[in-house]
């Protein structure tokens, strides 16, 4: 949402012409508008901030029902149990941010999780632990098994329509290999990682993620969610964008053949300048972010 920028006014004598004291009526007007609309803005943020704001036993409740639900660890009563919770807001938004950082130890061995949520919805959690508890033998069918009911706890923990139907594909991914599972609404991609030798690679053992399709036919990161398991069957990290992002528009004001025609002249004098030739051309659209809160809102996505 682009700000317009004041316009500056020219003030004369009321004697001069009868019009400028219309002008005058019209000017303050126009005033006491802008004074009201600035206070209604502020009173709408604040609203804003209020409804979004965590309640810090709050927070911490939810991400210890998302760490023994959702991520099937078992936080017992034997075990020390610890938090710390900060909120903030976003740099250059409106949007306030919860993090709960959860520590779980058990004798000397330890395990952290940190979950974010964006107002007051959940948006990412990650798990940290040493590389040997990441280390397993879980095959892919296992995997998807854990998934299933992970993405099951979920959607009931948080009453969220954000993975509608996304269970229903799960069956139907190989259970042997990386995949790709689509219908009219959602594209499930499986990313099955067979040459485990470092922590990182333990860690993302399978990389599962459901977009949600844009009109039925695109799809970006920003309208996902993403889940990660490692080799033993741990889950290591979850990203819900489609809960925490929505998309402002899908009015396309231009075809891909304006498109290319707007943009050949400019790839055809770069050729010429650098002695090189076009072979071809290929027109894709893509969703963005709006991330600098050009148009009013960084949880906000428009066709680019």
């Amino acid at each position: 949402m682009s700000q317009n920028s004041p316009r500056s006014s020219t003030f004369n004598s009321s004697g001069l012409n009868p019009r400028v004291g219309i002008s005058h009526r019209i000017f303050a007007v126009i005033l006491l508008f802008a004074v009201v609309c600035s206070a209604l803005t502020s009173l709408q943020l604040f609203t804003i901030d209020r409804a979004s704001a965590l309640d810090m036993e709050d927070a911490g409740q939810l991400a210890v029902s998302f760490i023994e639900r959702v991520a099937q660890l078992n936080v017992s009563m034997g075990l020390n149990l610890s938090q710390r919770i900060a909120t903030s807001r976003l740099p250059s938004s409106k949007h306030l941010m919860t993090d709960v950082k959860t520590v779980i130890r058990n004798g000397s061995d330890a395990v952290e999780t940190i979950t974010t949520f964006l107002d007051g919805k959940l948006w990412m959690y990650n798990l940290y632990c040493t590389p040997e508890l990441l280390k397993g033998q879980k095959s892919l069918d296992e995997c998807l098994a854990i998934a299933n009911l992970s993405i099951t706890q979920y959607r009931s923990l948080f009453n969220t329509d954000s993975s509608d139907g996304f269970i229903d594909m799960l069956p139907n991914a190989d259970t042997n290999q990386s995949s790709i599972v689509e219908n009219s609404k959602t594209l499930l991609n499986v990313a099955l990682n067979t040459n485990c030798s470092t922590p990182l690679d333990y860690e993302r053992y399978v990389i599962l993620q459901w977009y949600k399709k844009i009109d039925n036919q695109f799809i970006t990161a920003s309208q996902s969610i993403r889940m990660t398991l490692s080799q033993s069957g741990l889950l290591t990290g979850f990203v819900d964008n489609i809960a925490t992002q929505y998309v402002a528009t899908t009015d396309i004001g231009i075809s891909a053949d304006q498109a290319t025609n707007i943009s050949r002249p400019y790839a055809e004098a770069y050729a010429i300048v650098h002695g090189k030739q076009i072979a071809g051309t290929e027109t894709t659209l893509r969703w963005d972010l709006d991330s600098n809160s050009q148009r009013g809102d960084d949880c906000a996505i428009y066709p680019v």
